[in-house]
Order: structure tokens, then C-alpha cells, then sequence
């Protein structure tokens, strides 16, 4: 994170990629900035998923915004970018602060991005 903001100049989420049925990414994690989108952020204090206890926000990142999705390989070697749009927030049982977001190939986002 601290590379890719030192890149950017730019605030930056880390999230867990969830593949599932639809030809969406979900992004999910139990953290996120919410100056990431500026002010007025909406966001809900919820309990932490996995063990239940302390607190997690759920940001609601704004529909309809760009979201690049990027992974840098071991040892810094390579990095994959994939530019996509939220389409919508999801409310699956998993980490608190959820995203789906639409790529013009799942396909590719799937063939670069997850190789180790």
C-alpha cells in the first residue's frame, strides 16, 4: 500500500477478491478509509465479521465511481491493474465494507491476477 500511494499521490483500500457467480468482483475487507471518497462517505459501525467482537466500518464507497484494482507480485517483480466501475454494494456474510465492482474481462482479471 505504502508503494502504490507513494505512486498515486492517492489514498488506497485493501481488499479480498471474491469470484463468485455473476461476472462482478466483490471486494471485501472489515476496514476502509473513508477519505478515499472524499467527504460524506456514509459508513455504519459494525461489529468485526470474523471474530464477532470490537468494531468495523462499513463505508459505503459511491456507485458508479472508477475503481482500479491492482496486485503486486512476490519480490515486487510484476503488478497487474484492472480498471473497473462499482456497480453496486453487496451484503454478503463476509467483511464488513463490500464493493462490486464491473471489469471489461473477468476473464483477464482472472488469468493475471491470480497466478503466484
Amino acid at each position: 500500500m505504502a508503494l502504490l500511494k507513494s505512486l498515486t499521490g492517492q489514498s488506497l483500500w485493501m481488499g479480498n477478491p471474491v469470484v463468485g457467480q455473476s461476472s462482478d468482483v466483490l471486494i471485501a475487507h472489515c476496514t476502509a478509509p473513508r477519505q478515499l471518497c472524499g467527504l460524506g462517505c456514509d459508513y455504519a459501525l459494525r461489529c468485526h465479521h470474523e471474530s464477532g467482537v470490537g468494531v468495523s466500518p462499513a463505508v459505503q464507497f459511491p456507485v458508479d465511481r472508477t475503481m482500479t484494482l491492482c496486485r503486486i507480485g512476490r519480490n515486487v517483480t510484476a503488478m497487474s491493474l484492472h480498471v473497473g466501475e462499482i456497480v453496486t454494494h453487496s451484503s454478503e456474510p463476509t467483511c464488513r465494507t463490500q464493493v462490486s465492482v464491473r471489469l471489461p474481462s473477468l476473464r483477464r482479471f482472472l488469468d493475471s491476477s491470480l497466478r503466484p
